[in-house]
């Protein structure tokens, strides 16, 4: 991370300190009680993570091992309580100014991991649908009226997700918002897995 994007994530987490988590902190015990309470090193922990680990779309479907390498990380940060991803996944993507080459390539890597966090069915029906487009879609293959809702995700016969999917080569359209994809799917969607961090 250069160093004007770790002062973009500083100032992210001091201004996330200050509106988000002062409260939380006055009241101390509330962390006592609540171990699994969203906290600024959680935020800073996923932010980094995001930031450092390789960008998928870059990555040959055929690099299995790559691929899996990712995909581990993924579920990793999926452990984390939704609060604490939610901060951590804006911070990351407030660490890139709007104008930057690379915030396009930071938003394609949480649509991959939004796809981990929270239970995505594998497609979804579109047929009759006013909007398709309730969760975000990017790229997304479709077939019919069935659209792979989990691409860039697929599972294996064990139900094991696999990073699968092969990025098109451009894009339409102007960049999905994935603040607010999140959103959705909290409001919709179970999480994949028990937060245990």
């Amino acid at each position: 991370m250069n160093a004007y994007r770790k002062a973009r994530v500083i100032g992210g987490l001091l201004l996330y300190a200050g509106l988000i988590l002062s409260p939380a902190i006055a009241a101390s015990t509330d962390y006592v009680e609540n171990p699994g309470a969203p906290t600024i090193p959680d935020a800073a922990t996923i932010a980094t993570a995001l930031s450092q680990y390789p960008k998928w779309t870059r990555i040959s479907p055929t690099d299995i091992a790559q691929r899996e390498q990712i995909t581990k990380i993924y579920m990793d940060l999926a452990h984390y309580p939704t609060d604490a991803i939610r901060a951590g996944v804006a911070l990351y993507l407030e660490s890139y100014a709007l104008q930057s080459p690379y915030v396009y390539l930071a938003n394609q890597k949480v649509f991959a991991c939004l796809r981990v966090v929270f239970a995505v069915p594998a497609t979804i029906d579109i047929t009759g649908l006013r909007s398709p487009t309730l969760y975000t879609v990017w790229g997304n293959p479709r077939s019919g009226n069935t659209l792979d809702l989990l691409w860039p995700f697929s599972t294996d016969g064990s139900g094991t997700l696999v990073l699968s999917g092969a990025d098109a080569p451009f894009h339409s359209g102007p960049m999905p918002d994935e603040i607010a994809d999140f959103h959705v799917m909290e409001m919709n969607l179970e999480r994949r897995f028990p937060p245990t961090k």
